[in-house]
């Protein structure tokens, strides 16, 4: 495998990491409003409902890319001209921060009091797997890999070092709380 992967069509290329990112944004709203029965926000609106979502993605957007920029401003300053660099290169803790930040800011703008969390939990999940997949693909230049090491299952991203595949530890922990958090809601649950 090359990292970082780089997929064509036809005349087009673009990198995997831009793609699974953007899926992952797609797919968890999507997942967002199909979750609307199981998760209902009685007193709001449709236009609240969306708002709250545009919200969060926004926050997302902005958070993740923020603390990257905080946390590599030596790496980001020198090109922050380009605009190549102000697509590229988040943080997934920024962008939970961000999101969550995003409604927050929100629903006191618009005095709503109540939860909206919940439905948030399995679109956040699937959508970080789908981009966690992503971060794996792109390689070295996402600066997710972990650490070097000799288990059988290090991967070498390009730089002849096997490292642990943070991403995929990642994924597999988010497809395990998804697990566990799906047999938990066989019982009721205070919203919220």
């Amino acid at each position: 495998m090359t990292f970082p992967t780089i997929w064509h069509l036809g005349a087009f290329s673009m990198a995997a990491h831009t793609v699974m990112e953007a899926l992952g944004y797609a797919v968890g709203a999507r997942l967002f409003f199909l979750l609307k029965k199981r998760f209902p926000n009685p007193g709001l609106d449709f236009e609240q409902q969306i708002s709250i979502v545009v919200a969060c993605l926004a926050g997302a957007l902005l958070g993740a890319k923020l603390l990257a920029f905080v946390e590599s401003f030596h790496a980001y300053w020198p090109l922050r001209n380009e605009p190549a660099a102000w697509i590229g290169g988040k943080t997934i803790v920024g962008g939970l921060a961000g999101g969550w930040a995003g409604v927050e800011f929100l629903k006191r703008r618009l005095h709503i009091t109540q939860s909206t969390g919940d439905r948030f939990v399995f679109p956040i999940l699937v959508g970080l797997c789908i981009g966690r997949i992503g971060c794996f693909l792109e390689g070295l230049p996402d600066h997710t890999y972990g650490i070097p090491t000799q288990l059988p299952w290090g991967v070498d991203f390009g730089d002849g070092i096997p490292r642990h595949p943070t991403q995929l530890y990642e994924i597999a922990f988010c497809l395990l709380l998804g697990i566990a958090l799906l047999m938990r809601m066989r019982r009721p649950w205070p919203k919220g």
